[in-house]
């Protein structure tokens, strides 16, 4: 009922949930991975201008404004690319063919740039490292002065001739095309969300690695002033970058996955938002893997859940449906199987002596109606955002156990007075074992249900009020099979209370604190 309750909640806020269970692994998620593009940023670029390259290893004074926007312009009617970067280019530049195409190798995620062969000549335009490699210091910094401003800036280059879908020959860098690539009114919000509830937001991205810092740092990434680029980086050394950087530049798809691949290794668990082909990698190596619907069918279908609006802004509701349904339902498991627990072993003790088990069906009304059935669907339906730590089982245990053990001690305890003293007989034992359970029930009940609010406050004091009538109003009392106390029976019941109190306490470390309200 909570996942399905999930589900709805999620619709609402415009996210598809492709499977069910991986609302459950987003409770466990410390780390988010993002691109910049169509992410942070809204995706609608737009090229701000061009500039021929400054200081030109050789004379490009033939290539004059015109006729650089002539070369893009046929570039973009030959590739064809319909993503955010070559709709900006087609609005500057225009589509129209003025040169004679000879052969076209569209942009590849692992290259990073496109190339044209022209019966003029053979043309690149991509990421200027990537085009003009080792001697891209010579344009260095023309290029990196306006990616330290956040811009997107592609290189133009003449390259010698194109040999298996590469540069190949020499490169003459001809002009730089500066694009700007607006940050989402909601992104900076929901990374600072991510920040406040303790998942470590690292941006991958395969644009300049210092525009992406740019960007990273508005959008309040933590630690985006140190950033690394992958160009030339060798998978063995990945994955101690992946542990001590937040922001990734030219990355390529493959490095996308060791990257996630790496953080798992140490124990993380990684949310990856992805829209492209090339995510299509880390996005089944993640955890959990998040597409927006804009995205390529590939993305779509191999994610676990959809961004209907293409903003990432709701993912914070994601995340925290997430830990709202583990969280609680391990609160809620502990009342339930601190019943089965202790009946399983109070069966199995009975087994071997004369005694008969001590509670009737019609007692057992008050614990499973009102300290486990009505208690566990408010809790398990709370808000929290708790990021779930562990072992579900184990965590479970750890709780119930106790619970159990004190249940079956006040039995015993119980049993044995009757029997060393012959103080109280069968019906009594029963009356004071179901009471001294119902309170030990209860200190359980109070301790999952922290940290207090008013509507678990109230339910906490419902069930208390509840338990007291039913037990102590003539009526019921009959009802329940229950009969009046005895000197002996009373001051026993007060001891077998006060005792699972103290044994709690110190079990917890702590007194049992009952009304913090927050």
């Amino acid at each position: 009922m909570t996942f399905a309750t999930s589900v709805i909640k999620l619709a609402k806020h415009k996210t598809l949930v492709q499977e069910l269970y991986s609302i459950e692994t987003l409770a466990r998620v410390d780390t988010l991975c993002l691109d910049k593009t169509g992410t942070i940023t809204d995706g609608t670029m737009n090229v701000e201008k061009f500039e021929r390259i400054t200081k030109p290893p050789v004379n490009i004074d033939n290539y004059s404004d015109d006729v650089i926007k002539k070369i893009i312009s046929s570039m973009n009617n030959a590739l064809k690319d319909r993503n955010q970067t070559a709709q900006a280019l087609n609005d500057y530049f225009g589509n129209d063919l003025k040169y004679k195409v000879i052969e076209v190798v569209n942009f590849d995620s692992q290259n990073k740039y496109s190339l044209v062969s022209f019966k003029e000549g053979t043309f690149a335009l991509g990421a200027p490292e990537m085009i003009y490699k080792a001697k891209y210091v010579k344009i260095k910094k023309q290029v990196e002065s306006y990616a330290a401003q956040g811009k997107r800036v592609l290189l133009l280059a003449e390259v010698g001739k194109i040999k298996d879908d590469k540069i190949s020959g020499e490169v003459i860098p001809v002009a730089i095309v500066i694009i700007d690539d607006k940050i989402r009114e909601s992104a900076i919000q929901t990374i600072q969300k991510f920040n406040s509830s303790a998942v470590n937001v690292k941006v991958i991205s395969g644009d300049n690695a210092m525009t992406v810092s740019e960007v990273a740092k508005r959008a309040s990434v933590i630690d985006a002033d140190k950033f690394i680029s992958l160009e030339d980086v060798k998978d063995s050394e990945l994955e101690q970058i992946a542990l001590n950087y937040n922001v990734f530049g030219r990355v390529k798809p493959h490095q996308k996955k060791l990257l996630i691949e790496h953080l798992q290794n140490h124990g993380r668990k990684v949310c990856m938002i992805g829209d492209g082909v090339n995510d299509v990698l880390a996005l089944k190596q993640a955890d959990v893997s998040v597409s927006l619907a804009s995205g390529t069918d590939a993305s779509r279908n191999i994610s676990h859940f959809v961004l209907l609006t293409d903003d990432f802004a709701s993912l914070p509701k994601v995340v925290k449906e997430g830990r709202q349904i583990v969280s609680n339902m391990e609160k809620a498991s502990v009342l339930y199987l601190v019943k089965t627990l202790y009946t399983i072993i109070l069966t199995f003790i009975l087994l071997f002596t004369t005694r008969i088990y001590p509670f009737e069906p019609v007692q057992m009304i008050i614990i499973e109606t009102f300290i486990i059935g009505v208690p566990s669907f408010i809790i398990a339906l709370e808000p929290n955002n708790r990021r779930f730590d562990g072992v579900f089982i184990k965590n479970v245990m750890k709780n119930v156990l106790p619970g159990a053990l004190i249940i079956i001690a006040n039995l015993l305890a119980v049993y044995w007075v009757s029997s060393a003293f012959n103080l109280l007989d069968e019906k009594e034992i029963s009356t004071v074992g179901i009471i001294a359970a119902t309170f030990a029930y209860w200190l359980v009940l109070v301790n999952v249900s922290h940290p207090l609010n008013i509507r678990k406050t109230v339910m906490i004091l419902a069930s208390a009020v509840i338990s007291i009538f039913a037990f102590t109003f003539p009526g019921l009392r009959e009802f329940f099979k229950l009969v009046e106390f005895t000197v002996p029976s009373f001051l026993l019941l007060l001891l077998l209370m006060e005792t699972s109190y103290i044994v709690y306490s110190v079990y917890k470390k702590e007194m049992i604190k009952f009304w913090p309200v927050k």
